[in-house]
């Protein structure tokens, strides 16, 4: 799930092993999984598909955008009341045509 709809991560060219390096050639998916996650927009399939099962799931709807939002809990257990806080880590649209 968050290989393919997870949030882009800045591409940084350190974390990225160059398409030539001994890495990338003896470890080909490591370097192409690295590269996608840095992808802005999601690769044409994987949006078709996305699209085809919006339109199988609400069928009478036209869907134009999905969201895909990430939450953080947190369990404070060394506060004088034990209680989970829940925060917006991050977040990835999708928008169809």
């Amino acid at each position: 799930m968050n290989h393919m709809f997870g949030p882009p991560e800045p591409l940084d060219t350190e974390a990225h092993d160059s398409p030539s390096s001994l890495k990338a050639r003896l470890i080909p998916g490591r370097t192409l999984s690295r590269l996608r996650q840095g992808q802005k927009e999601l690769d044409p399939q994987t949006k078709e598909w996305l699209q085809h099962r919006m339109q199988d799931l609400y069928p009478s709807k036209k869907v134009t955008a999905v969201a895909f939002v990430w939450y953080e809990n947190t369990f404070r257990v060394n506060e004088p009341r034990s209680r989970i806080t829940e925060d917006e880590v991050a977040i990835r649209d999708v928008h169809f045509r």
